[in-house]
């Protein structure tokens, strides 16, 4: 070969040489244009979507990082793109558990908040309940002794359309101490009812109150009885 070919020759390897390192400039470009896209659709999700699944997608593209064709200078501007989404994914993370956290604290206080009232409103309850039993059992009583007192006096009345007038106070009397008991196993059934819901609130201030009123409520059985 001459000279002149030996230059020819030297171009052509140049040229080839120069097309294919055009050929990975590009297809560089194209692999950093479509890490850029996927990237883009990843801080799109830490922003507006859910930060957790941002995380699990750039542990995902990190790993498939090194099958792209994109040079160091491409390589390394993705990942600094993927450490600062990475990092803003976490701060949201951070301030999304400091949220939840609130928020339970929150509904925590509600709740005790809406026990305590419910607490107070049966307490007063089974009070007004308690006292009404207690006060029926006062009217059983003088009932049951007026009852008694009108079964002496027709023993000893000589007129026998006073008896009958006596026979229908005593049923009246009878019937007024039948209807009171009724209403006061009714009302009991209410205070058995919750004086259990109370314990099982299990709040110590309430078992204290409950067991004033249960003492109270059994001095009344024994009254009745």
């Amino acid at each position: 070969l001459g000279i002149n070919d030996m230059d020819e020759l030297w171009n052509m390897w140049k040229q080839v040489r120069e097309k294919s390192n055009d050929g990975k400039k590009n297809i560089r470009e194209v692999n950093f244009n479509l890490c850029k896209t996927e990237v883009a659709s990843i801080e799109d999700t830490a922003s507006n979507g859910d930060p957790y699944e941002a995380i699990t997608a750039i542990m995902d593209l990190q790993k498939r990082l090194r099958t792209f064709d994109m040079g160091h200078d491409f390589s390394e501007e993705i990942k600094k793109m993927l450490n600062k989404i990475w990092d803003d994914a976490n701060e949201k993370i951070k301030l999304k558990k400091v949220h939840l956290r609130e928020e339970r604290k929150r509904q925590q206080e509600e709740f005790k908040l809406k026990k305590q009232e419910w607490i107070n409103k049966t307490k007063s309850a089974l009070e007004r309940f308690t006292q009404l039993v207690a006060k029926n059992s006062s009217i059983i009583l003088q009932a049951e002794e007026q009852v008694e007192q009108l079964k002496e006096e027709k023993n000893s009345a000589r007129s026998g359309a006073y008896n009958q007038r006596i026979d229908s106070w005593i049923e009246e009397k009878e019937k007024k101490i039948s209807d009171i008991k009724k209403t006061n196993e009714e009302l009991q059934a209410k205070i058995d009812k919750m004086i259990n819901e109370l314990k099982k609130a299990g709040d110590k201030e309430s078992d204290k109150d409950t067991a004033k009123i249960v003492s109270a409520e059994s001095e009344n059985r024994s009254e009745e009885n």
